[in-house]
């Protein structure tokens, strides 16, 4: 079944693909199936290796909290563009290396998001997985900590 949702505020941009929150419609029956917030990758169709790959990456690990999760993926037209979407959870404080600028970091917080990299990693290690860009911008923060 694919996802109703509706895109909302721009959250950033990449080299190759834009993210903005998501939400499920109101009106669907994708309630329970989904956050009421998500984040949503989108490239244009033709270019979307990078980001099917990234899915393809996060199904085989699976389940770890230390890694964001993906809800799946759907590809929509939009403004006459033929899009790739990729669902993913939606990291509420931002990246790391937004913490790092806003200089909202205690050493406590250091400790935590090293230990919790430290086990994101060991995950991708046990899956067999070999990419993992390990910088500040690609480590995003969640209130659940």
């Amino acid at each position: 079944m694919e996802i109703e949702w509706v895109r909302g505020d721009v959250l950033g941009h990449g080299s190759f693909a834009s993210v903005n929150l998501a939400k499920p419609r109101k009106d669907s029956d994708d309630d329970n199936r989904f956050p009421s917030s998500m984040a949503v990758k989108s490239c244009d169709d033709c270019c979307s290796s990078t980001l099917k790959n990234e899915k393809e990456v996060l199904d085989q690990i699976g389940s770890c909290k230390q890694i964001v999760r993906c809800f799946g993926d759907s590809c929509s037209v939009e403004k006459g563009m033929s899009l790739y979407n990729l669902f993913l959870e939606y990291a509420s404080r931002g990246s790391l290396s937004d913490q790092i600028k806003r200089n909202s970091l205690k050493e406590s917080d250091v400790k935590r998001y090293t230990r919790s990299g430290a086990k994101g990693s060991a995950s991708y290690t046990r899956k067999r997985v070999c990419s993992l860009r390990h910088k500040a911008s690609k480590f995003v923060t969640f209130r659940r900590w």
